[in-house]
């Protein structure tokens, strides 16, 4: 019985004025053959941060402040527990260019 592996979060490459669009791949392995049961996106601003289906992979964030800045990271659960966090918290924009992740 274990944890499953960081899920790995992305931005799209559509950002527009007020709107986040993000992503993310699943866990290379769901800890215990049991399957993801949920995924929690954190974001620096904690009104942002909610919760999503196991077959979920976009989340989209309206009505935001161009030139402010959220940072995302997002956990995998299981049967069992949480995964570790994924990598590292992705800061972005609205309305920013993409260049890169």
């Amino acid at each position: 019985m274990s944890a499953p592996t960081a899920p790995n979060i992305v931005r799209r490459p559509d950002p527009q004025n007020t709107k986040i669009d993000l992503f993310w791949y699943p866990p290379s392995s769901d800890g215990d053959g049991s399957g993801i049961s949920s995924y929690t996106l954190f974001c620096s601003n904690p009104a942002l941060s909610q919760s999503y289906g196991p077959s979920d992979r976009i989340a989209s964030f309206n009505n935001l402040s161009n030139g402010t800045t959220y940072a995302f990271q997002i956990y995998a659960t299981n049967s069992n527990s949480l995964s570790s966090p994924s990598a590292s918290f992705i800061p972005v924009q609205p309305g920013d260019i993409v260049t890169g992740k």
